[in-house]
Order: C-alpha cells, then sequence, then structure tokens
C-alpha cells in the first residue's frame, strides 16, 4: 500500500497495481501499462557532445564503473542519462530547482531509466538527508553548465566513500574556453573547504581535477577471527566511539549464514572490504555503502566450533588480498575480486589426507 496525493496505490500478486481515489477523482477506463516503452531520447542539439564527452572522461579518470553516483546539482539529469548509459551505475541526483526535478524525472522515465538506475531528489543542496560514505563516485551537472560548484563542500564530500572514492569535477576538452576556465577556478576554490587533504588524492589532468579519498584518520581493521594476529580481540581503532549508528544495511542476510549458536567465523574487515563466510559461499562487500563485490563457493571451508571441535577463524585479511584454509590448502584470493593467486598446500610430512591447516595468522607481509 502506498498513499499519495490523495490517492490509494494498492499492488496485487498479479502483478496488477490499482489506484483508488475519492469521489470527485474521473476514473480511468482502461488498463495503463507502466513504464512506458523507452524512447529513443538521442536526439542531438548543442548541449549533446558536451554531455557524452563529460561522461566518457568522467568514467575514464575515475575509473569506477559500478556501485553509487552522485551528482550535485543535476539540472535535467542530462549528464546521470549519459553516465547510466556507460556503465552500470545506480546514479542519485541531487537538485534544488524544483521545475528541473520534474523535467528530468519525466525524461528519465521515458528513456527507462528512471527509478531502476537514476533517482532524482528536490533537496535543499546546503543540507541533504543522504548518508556519508555512500559515494563511490560525484560529479556536478550543474557545474558542467555554469562553471560554478553548487553546495557546501564539506556537506558534498561527507558522501565520498572512503579508500576509493572519486570525486571528479570539471569540463571536457571540447567544452568551450571560458566554460573551461570558470570551472577550473571554481573547483580551485571550493576544494579546499572540504579539508580533504589529509585523507585524499588530488590530481589535475586536462581540465579535470580528480580527488581520490584513502583511509579515514585512525581507521583500525578487523583482519582476524579475534582482531590480528596476536589474537587479542581488539584492534588499533581510534574512529569508533559512543553514538554509533546503522550506515548501510541489505545483503547477505541470514538466509545463507551459519546458525551462530554453532560458532562459525566472524566477518572480516579490511581496507574498506567486508568478507562474510556463509553456509556454502565467501561473500565481499563494500564495507561503506554495502555494494556486492564477489561470491566465491566454498562449501567445504565452513568450520564451526561447536560440533565439530574446530578453530573457527580459517579466514585471514591482509593487506590486498584474502586468505581461506580450505582443508588441507590454504588459498591466497584477490580482495578485489575473489580471483584466486596462489595455492598453499601441506607439507608433506602432513600430506596424509586428514591433517588440516590449523591456525593461519598474516603480518607484516608474512
Amino acid at each position: 500500500l502506498a498513499a499519495a496525493n490523495g490517492h490509494l496505490l494498492v499492488s496485487t500478486t498479479d502483478g496488477k497495481i490499482y489506484g483508488f481515489g475519492d469521489a470527485t477523482t474521473e476514473p480511468v477506463d482502461r488498463p495503463r501499462q507502466h513504464p512506458a516503452a523507452p524512447q529513443d531520447l538521442s536526439g542531438q542539439d548543442e548541449r549533446s557532445d558536451l554531455y557524452a564527452a563529460a561522461a566518457q572522461q568522467i568514467l575514464q579518470r575515475a575509473d569506477v564503473q559500478r556501485g553509487f553516483a552522485l551528482v550535485y546539482g543535476s539540472e535535467q539529469g542530462r549528464l546521470a542519462r549519459e553516465l547510466a548509459r556507460r556503465s552500470e551505475l545506480f546514479i542519485y541526483c541531487l537538485e534544488s530547482d524544483a521545475q528541473k526535478v520534474l523535467e528530468s524525472r519525466q525524461e528519465l522515465l521515458a528513456a527507462g531509466l528512471y527509478g531502476s538506475r537514476i533517482v532524482v531528489d528536490h533537496c535543499d543542496l546546503a543540507s541533504d538527508p543522504y548518508p556519508n560514505y555512500f559515494a563511490n563516485l560525484i560529479v556536478s551537472d550543474k557545474l558542467l553548465l555554469t562553471g560554478q560548484m553548487p553546495g557546501d563542500p564539506k556537506e558534498v564530500t561527507r558522501h565520498l566513500k572512503p579508500e576509493g572514492g572519486v570525486l571528479c569535477l570539471g569540463a571536457p576538452s571540447s567544452a568551450v574556453s571560458q566554460l573551461a576556465e570558470r570551472t577550473s577556478a571554481s573547483v580551485a576554490a571550493w576544494l579546499p573547504e572540504a579539508q580533504l587533504e589529509d585523507q585524499a588524492e588530488v590530481e589535475r589532468v586536462d581540465g579535470w581535477t580528480r580527488v581520490t579519498r584513502g583511509p579515514l584518520p585512525g581507521v583500525g581493521y578487523w583482519t582476524h577471527q579475534y582482531g590480528n594476529a596476536g589474537n587479542t580481540a581488539c584492534v588499533d581503532d581510534q574512529r569508533v566511539k559512543g553514538g554509533v549508528r546503522i550506515l548501510w544495511y541489505g545483503d547477505p542476510g541470514p538466509s545463507q549464514m551459519v546458525n551462530r549458536h554453532f560458532g562459525a567465523t566472524a566477518p572480516l574487515s579490511a581496507h574498506g572490504r567486508l568478507f562474510v563466510q556463509g553456509e556454502e559461499s565467501l561473500m565481499a562487500y563494500d564495507a561503506y555503502n554495502g555494494q556486492f563485490l564477489w561470491e566465491l563457493e566454498n562449501p567445504e571451508a565452513i568450520r564451526t566450533g561447536v560440533y565439530n571441535n574446530y578453530e573457527p577463524g580459517n579466514l585471514v585479511a591482509g593487506d590486498d588480498c584474502l586468505f581461506m584454509v580450505v582443508k588441507d590448502e590454504c588459498r591466497q584470493l584477490d580482495a578485489a575480486t575473489g580471483q584466486e593467486l596462489r595455492r598453499f598446500t601441506m607439507p608433506e610430512t602432513h600430506a596424509d589426507g586428514e591433517s588440516q591447516w590449523g591456525y593461519v595468522a598474516y603480518s607484516n607481509g608474512r
């Protein structure tokens, strides 16, 4: 059920959605199909080449194809549309002009992108409701059109994901020189107020400013079953304090998890990635926004400490890799992709088919 604009909308199990109104509402005699078939909106105008070039260059320089993007000052949604066509990003747009919000929603709906790939929200750019650290990529349509970067720098950059999130601001090389100059000057004046110098790498190339966010100051990682190689059950994190709140929610959910009473392996968190071992698979998620990264089947890897009397800690996170013990083997995986890099076997003296790897740890590259 959903109530909106004096109507009640009801979805049903047979796929139909019914709309109800009061006696003054004009009834609809025929069913409506929604969404309509996507329209071809590729007609050219004086800005088409600008948006196409901007989207292409942003994706190339940011090297971001998946995850969540934020368009600050989204205008008519054209930059968002071009980014969606060239990537797998799910894109959130913020715009303070209500008329532009309405127009962009209609255009994106006709293009078959609204809701499924792009959302446009109307709000004050000085204070928006989005959570911290969710955006893999942040851009601005308003900056591209006017040469002026909207929004408070700290308010914008609080959304940028640590450990890999990219803020890409500027104009393509094909833009007129006056726009390129205004854009460059605006970004140069705007960026210092974001105060990211101690946790970001800034690069300026061909009219674009790329800000890649690094680790948050004082952040710590939980890399072993009991915190670290020393089994101290605590780590050197200096950021987590009282007043903890949920940053994101969603997958993997309980269906793939081992019953907690069985004493299974705890999740690990390192360098912005969360590693979760389920009943029959190992899953990796972005620790800051919950984006699914990869999944690897491992039906023989699971260890439970209660009934089988196993040491459950069979996962260890390294700097850019993950070690997973499966019976008599230890597999080294690429933390970003899950690809197997190397496999360590048991010493010959213990290669009897019955012995298994026990405790495994990683410290200082060893």
